[in-house]
């Protein structure tokens, strides 16, 4: 097949986003088993270094220089839930219409085009299936924020989210697929419209199951992962910090707390040179280490649109994970066998110290989750999968 993908980044290995990483492993698995892949997509600055490391796996058509930091395009994409990200306009219309060129002069078997804000201006060529991958479900957070919302703010969340309800549905209309990376986000689009056609593509884990002599766990080491220009990981941190960190410190006074993350802002920089038992990165190369080190991985995440990666890619390294009902939304592990949710502060520290007291409960929920991770995520099958979804469509 010929598959053409759309994206709004260079995908590449060290792409500092979990959904370039799944998108890069789809691409490099397709080409694997004899497609031809090809690719349109934006470049945000330092992409063009790593442009060597996909040429092997497709044909680049176009790459659209976008000048935006990664904190702009999340900015952006909140702007876009009020306003449709007028200022992503030109890039997406500058994609849109690559789109339409290319696919006069190469025979597409699929188009797949990344993230729901950039369907926004794409236009299916005629008798060539067009798929949408949406890594998260706008319309998620927005539907919260609104349920949590009191007073005239209520009324203000309210109007936003119906705004965006018209939207983003609008945009998955236009597409004869529609991609969310759960059953739980596939349900939550069908209960907006039962005509869409919504299909599954879980995400890429990076991280394999250590073997024994790869684990030399620090002892009561904490850790939390993600984009620290992220308002949502801001949040998780500072949280975590000020509401459940302490709480722990009085059961176990030398836990440590590592933060690892590009582009960690002041606020989060400054928690980490005031206290010592605080561990503050900037970008790492390889993480793996991080998840075989640690402890426990600290997850307290209360707005999500999407799978979150960084769950799974612990429970993928023998990692025990507390995190909260949304957090494991979309995962969908079984509380208390691979996974610990906690809801509220007390129970949250209360959960992490009996696990990094307790060996036994300890081992149970490293083996349990890694279990789990490999067995509903292995991702030979799901790249077989979507070779199955195109030819479905293409039929």
């Amino acid at each position: 097949m010929k598959i053409l993908f759309v994206t709004p980044y260079l995908c590449y290995p060290e792409v500092p986003y979990a959904g370039g990483l799944t998108i890069f492993e789809l691409m490099k698995g397709l080409s694997f088993r004899g497609h031809e892949v090809f690719l349109i997509t934006g470049l945000r600055p330092g992409d063009r270094d790593h442009l060597g490391e996909v040429k092997p796996l497709c044909q680049i058509l176009d790459a659209i220089e976008v000048p935006w930091t990664k904190n702009e395009i999340m900015r952006a994409v909140g702007r876009w839930m009020l306003n449709g990200l007028k200022d992503g306009l030109t890039f997406r219309r500058k994609a849109a219409f690559s789109v339409t060129r290319f696919s006069t002069e190469i025979p597409f078997d699929i188009i797949q085009v990344e993230h729901t804000e950039l369907g926004e201006c794409m236009k299916r060529p005629d008798g060539i299936p067009m798929v949408i991958d949406a890594h998260d479900i706008l319309l998620k957070p927005s539907l919260r924020e609104y349920k949590l919302a009191k007073g005239i703010s209520k009324l203000i969340k309210y109007i936003k989210y119906k705004a965006l309800e018209r939207r983003e549905i609008s945009i998955y209309k236009r597409f004869d697929r529609v991609f969310t990376r759960s059953e739980f986000d596939r349900e939550m689009l069908l209960s907006y419209d039962r005509e869409l056609d919504v299909s599954i593509l879980p995400p890429y884990v990076r991280i394999e199951y250590p073997s024994g002599n790869e684990i030399r766990r620090d002892t009561n080491s904490i850790l939390f992962t993600g984009a620290m220009d992220r308002p949502v990981n801001i949040e998780a941190v500072r949280y975590f910090y000020k509401e459940i960190f302490p709480l722990i410190k009085k059961e176990i006074p030398d836990a440590r707390f590592y933060v690892v993350g590009n582009k960690p802002p002041e606020e989060i920089k400054r928690i980490g040179e005031k206290d010592k038992d605080v561990i503050i990165t900037n970008f790492v190369k390889d993480i793996k280490p991080y998840y075989l080190r640690a402890s426990v991985f600290a997850a307290p995440l209360f707005v999500g649109g999407g799978i979150i990666v960084k769950i799974l890619d612990a429970m993928a390294a023998g990692l025990p994970v507390v995190t909260t009902t949304v957090g494991n939304e979309g995962i969908e592990a079984i509380p208390d066998r691979d996974i610990v949710i906690a809801d509220e502060p007390e129970d949250f520290a209360n959960k992490a110290v009996i696990l990094l007291r307790d060996e036994s409960l300890w081992k149970r929920f490293s083996e349990n989750g890694g279990a789990f991770a490999r067995k509903k995520f292995a991702w030979d099958g799901i790249v077989e999968n979507m070779v199955d979804e195109y030819k479905r469509l293409i039929a």
